[in-house]
Order: structure tokens, then C-alpha cells, then sequence
């Protein structure tokens, strides 16, 4: 007797055929298909619209400018005399809107209680400066320009004191946020402190992850590596709490959810004796080439301690890295420093003691991709009525940048300081292949020419020979600068003509001293800013280095904005798929 049919094996029946016919019917559309092949979809079948260009009357930019220092520990002892901080820091925000239809609103970014007032900077033609005081926090400054005429907003933030744990200049341009952050800079070994801080200026919360890295390879860290980061406020955590008695650390800071900026305050104490503090800002992702621009260097001997370095980290893989040293005349001798052998994952220090006093930029070119940065120290005069606190030391750290071929780039002085701008003459394109070093001439100085030549001890630089002569050096034009007062006007502009690979620096005083001479009526110095010439083959890389007389020895650097690209028009179409439900 055969088994009894049940519901349930007549369902499972009836799902087999239907699968075996649609089967089938999708072997047949599909074979249809292939027949036709490409026709099929060139015939309109799915028919999109060409659109129409839309022009953009204006476009939006924010930036985000760091929070003034502050101490790790703002206790007092009682005593203000005595005290980490025996005067105030005056803390400042100065901003420049180039053209009249530019408009900025600066916001202070919530440290979770209530923010200050919004405050508005409108442009002007060709520019406008607004020096503010800063609150005790981030802030964001949102910009609406006109797009396609070059307008644009430039600011910066600095804070200077003249005494204390934090005596110095600490400044840096307002940066525009991302999503992957690298700081290269800071340490937290005795007497030094690195203050991490977070800031989110979007609508939409930001979710950020930390990695940290030191002479020892990847760091774990002791405390929380994510943070949540609400929007239009900051976060911030001192890194030794993170990673303690790290001499030098690489910080990386990726977000989702939104775009957030990074910053580090380093600072360094010797007892009494105030060592400088500075912010370090994020540089370059890791590449095989990276430029630092503007290191200015005091006399040194080889094997000095606490002088100019460069940082360097691999983080894939094993890298050999070369490090190109190039002045006023050419590249310079790093004795027992060209070359550095990399291991993954472990921070480098490379001492750029020994090089003669100068300005200089530096090109590290490797095999494997690497972040870079460069810290200098500029020694400050003793206070005869306080000699137990010794010699005063400031320092600044530079990030790594890619100079612009196309987009002027700007930079706002801070106030109360002067200002020197440093250029450097690159290849539009370079990587760990480009062969800069046969391009640029080297120059001993009398020691390495002795060493490299057996040539007689003279007082002058010695060029090699085989490297060419720096006069056979042939300058080009790389673009204009322009020096703009603080009442808006375009006070004076010189062109730059460099030769590759060279350094050179122009004084901001002297330049608009020259042009009072030439019967301009001088004025004080609110911003600069570079316009880099469509015709040239090489494309400039510069910083700002600014000076507070009033504080010796101090000194900070700034690395110019470059203005988000701009599009004169877009293109608008009709969706094909309007109508349709979703899948």
C-alpha cells in the first residue's frame, strides 16, 4: 500500500516545480539577453538624462581653531609669585576674510557646559582682520565665500605667556576637520606632558579611535582608546595617562560619524626651568615622501641634546628612509644621518645637531610609506632677578604639508609677534622614486668637506664638484606674496623665484619696511598669503614662523590654509531610478 499523501509533502512537491520552472525562465531571459547583448541598453532601454549645469553662487568651509593651553595640573601653591602660572596667558583668535562676499561666524566649541556667543567677521576687498579674544575652548569658524573668485578665510590661534610651566608661544592655523589624524610630535617622559584634544564642530556625534605608537614600537595604551565626541563640542585626555614615560609618541585619531580635528599640546619642564611649549598639529598621511618646511636651527655640535630633530614612524612595514637637508645654497651634510633604517612600528627621533645656524626644509624619501615631523628649540635670555629658574627654551613642531599648485594659501600672524616666511621649491609630484638629490647641489661646511674631499679647512661653505655649482642653479617664478595689513589692504607683494630644492626666507617687517620706503605709509601685519603661478613646473611648500619679542626665545610655527576646492558649476539630473521602489 503505498504511503498516504500528506499536505505538507504535496507543498514540498509544489515548491520543486515551481523552482524547476523558474529555473528555467531565468536561463531563458538570460540567454535572451546574452543575444541581444550591449544593444540591448544602447537602444534606451534605460535612458539617462544628460542634465543641466547648475552654476554654485557660493560655497561653505568650516575650520576648527585648537583650544588655548592649559596646564596638566592648574592647582596654585598659594603663592601666585610662586605659582606654575604667575601671569595670565593671553589666548587670542585672529582672522582674515579675503573678499567682500565672504562671511565668517565663529562658535565656541562646548566643553559640556554652555558655549560663548557667535561672533561675525565679514570680508571685504581685498581682505578684512578681526582679532578676538578666545574662550577656553575650540572654536569653529564657518565661512560662506563666492565661489571661483579666489575668496576665501584664513585664522589662526595662539596663546603666549610670559612665565610659568607654560612660558613661550604656542599657535597654529585653524585646520579643516577629517576623518584620520596624524600627530607627530609630543612625549610624555618626566617633566613633559602631551594634552590630547578632540573637537567635533558638525551636527552628528563623532565616534574616535586612538593608536598610539613610541621607541618601542606600538604602545598599549593603560586607558579608554575610543571616545565619543558629541557635536559642537570637544574632548580632551592627557596622553600620559594613556602611555607614561614615553620619550616621543606618534598619535593617530580616526573618526566615523563625523569629521573631527586633533590636536596635541606638548609642553616640557626641566625643574624650574620652563623647555617650551607648542601644539602639534596633524601632517600628512603615511607616503613614501614627506616635506617639512622652515626648520630654523641654532649652532650646535654633533651630539648635542634637546635640538632640532625629525620624527619619523613606518607604520606597515620596514623602511629605509633618506633624509634630505636643503638650505639657501643647497643640501646640507647630515653626517652619520642621511639614511635611517626604520623598523615597523617604532618611533624614530633623527638629531639634526651639528648643521651651521639656518633656516632649512627637509624631504624624507623612503621605501615604505611614513609619517614625519620635525621639532626646533630656540634658547631664550635668563632673568637676572629669578636665576633659579635658569635659561628659558621654547619649541615648536612642524607638521608635514604638500605644497599647492593651483590654490593661493594663506596665513593670519598672531598678535603681538613678527613674523618670517620660509619657502621651499619642489617637484609639482614627489614620491620615495623622485631623484631630488641629483637635482640640488651639495654644500659642506669646512668639517664635512674635510671629511668628504681631504680638502684643506676653509672658512667658507665648499660645494661637491660632482653635485654642480649652486650659481648654475637656474631660479624660477613659483608665485606672489602678499603681505596684508590688519586695517584689510594689500600693504605690499613680491614675487618668489626659487631654484629646486632651494630655501629661502623672507621677513615680513623688512618687507613692509621697503615698501614704506618706496613711499607706502607702512602698516601692522594681520595676514600673508602665497599665489602660487599656474606656469611654474614646481609648486611651493611654506610656513610661517612667528616671534613675540616681548618673550625671548619664543618661537611658533604655522602651516598655511589652503582653501577647499571650489566648483564654479554642477551638473543636475533626474534620477532614472525616481518612481521605482526600493529594493
Amino acid at each position: 500500500m503505498s504511503p498516504r499523501t500528506t499536505p505538507e509533502r504535496r507543498l514540498r512537491r509544489r515548491s520543486a516545480t515551481r523552482a524547476v520552472v523558474a529555473s528555467l525562465a531565468v536561463v531563458a531571459v538570460t540567454g535572451s539577453l546574452a543575444a541581444f547583448g550591449d544593444d540591448l541598453w544602447s537602444a534606451g532601454a534605460l535612458d539617462v538624462p544628460a542634465g543641466e549645469q547648475v552654476a554654485v553662487e557660493a560655497r561653505t568651509a568650516t575650520l576648527v581653531c585648537p583650544a588655548p593651553v592649559t596646564l596638566a595640573d592648574p592647582g596654585t601653591t598659594g603663592d601666585s609669585e610662586f605659582g606654575s602660572t604667575p601671569v595670565e596667558t593671553a589666548s587670542t583668535l585672529q582672522v582674515a576674510a579675503f573678499g567682500a562676499a565672504t562671511t565668517s561666524v565663529l562658535s565656541p566649541l562646548s566643553t559640556g557646559s554652555a558655549s560663548g556667543a557667535e561672533r561675525t567677521v565679514q570680508g571685504a576687498d581685498p581682505s578684512a582682520y578681526a582679532l578676538l579674544e578666545q574662550s577656553g575652548s575650540a572654536e569653529a569658524v564657518r565661512s560662506t565665500t563666492s565661489a571661483g573668485d579666489g575668496s576665501d578665510t584664513s585664522a589662526s590661534a595662539s596663546s603666549l605667556t610670559a612665565s610659568g610651566d607654560l612660558r613661550g608661544l604656542a599657535a597654529a592655523s585653524c585646520a579643516a576637520p577629517g576623518v584620520d589624524q596624524w600627530l607627530v610630535g609630543g612625549g610624555t617622559e618626566l617633566g613633559s606632558s602631551s594634552r590630547l584634544t578632540l573637537a567635533n564642530p558638525s551636527r552628528t556625534p563623532a565616534t574616535v579611535t586612538l593608536e598610539l605608537w613610541g621607541p618601542s614600537g606600538p604602545i598599549d595604551p593603560a586607558g579608554p582608546t575610543t571616545y565619543l565626541v558629541p557635536p559642537g563640542e570637544q574632548v580632551s585626555t592627557l596622553v600620559e595617562g594613556l602611555a607614561a614615560q614615553q620619550r616621543g609618541i606618534v598619535v593617530r585619531a580616526s573618526s566615523t560619524g563625523a569629521l573631527v580635528t586633533a590636536t596635541l599640546q606638548h609642553s616640557v619642564l626641566d625643574g624650574l626651568t620652563a623647555r617650551g611649549v607648542d601644539l602639534v598639529v596633524a601632517g600628512e598621511a603615511p607616503a613614501t615622501a614627506q616635506v617639512l618646511a622652515g626648520l630654523t636651527v641654532e649652532a650646535s655640535e654633533i651630539g648635542d641634546d634637546d635640538v632640532a630633530s625629525v620624527r619619523l614612524l613606518a607604520p606597515e612595514g620596514d623602511a629605509t628612509a633618506t633624509i634630505m637637508v636643503l638650505g639657501a645654497d643647497g643640501q646640507r651634510v647630515l653626517r652619520g644621518a642621511q639614511t635611517a633604517d626604520l623598523v615597523a612600528g617604532t618611533v624614530t627621533d633623527v638629531s639634526l645637531s651639528g648643521l651651521p645656524a639656518g633656516t632649512y626644509s627637509v624631504v624624507v624619501q623612503s621605501d615604505a610609506p611614513v609619517v614625519a615631523g620635525a621639532v626646533t628649540t630656540q634658547t631664550g635670555k635668563a632673568d637676572r632677578d629669578e636665576p633659579l629658574l635658569g635659561t628659558p627654551v621654547d619649541r615648536t613642531w612642524i607638521a608635514s604639508q604638500r605644497g599647492s599648485a593651483t590654490s593661493p594659501s594663506s596665513v593670519v600672524l598672531p598678535d603681538g609677534t613678527q613674523g618670517t616666511v620660509s619657502l621651499v621649491a619642489l617637484p609639482a609630484e614627489v614620491d620615495g622614486s623622485t631623484d631630488l638629490a641629483a637635482q640640488v647641489p651639495i654644500v659642506y661646511d669646512e668639517e664635512a668637506a674635510d671629511d668628504a674631499a681631504g680638502d684643506d679647512a676653509t672658512d667658507e661653505p665648499t660645494t661637491d664638484a660632482t653635485a654642480g655649482d649652486p650659481t648654475s642653479w637656474d631660479p624660477s617664478t613659483l608665485g606672489t606674496l602678499e603681505v596684508y595689513g590688519t586695517d584689510g589692504r594689500l600693504i605690499v607683494d613680491q614675487d618668489v623665484e626659487l631654484a629646486l630644492g632651494q630655501t629661502t626666507t623672507v621677513d615680513l617687517a623688512d618687507l613692509v619696511e621697503s615698501s614704506a620706503a618706496r613711499g607706502d605709509d607702512g602698516a601692522e601685519i594681520g595676514a600673508v598669503r602665497f599665489v602660487p603661478d599656474p606656469q611654474s613646473s614646481t609648486v611651493a611648500a611654506w610656513v610661517l614662523t612667528a616671534r613675540a619679542a616681548g618673550v625671548t626665545g619664543s618661537v611658533s610655527t604655522l602651516l598655511p590654509t589652503v582653501p577647499s576646492a571650489a566648483q564654479d558649476a554642477i551638473v543636475v539630473r533626474r534620477s532614472p531610478t525616481v518612481g521605482l521602489p526600493r529594493s
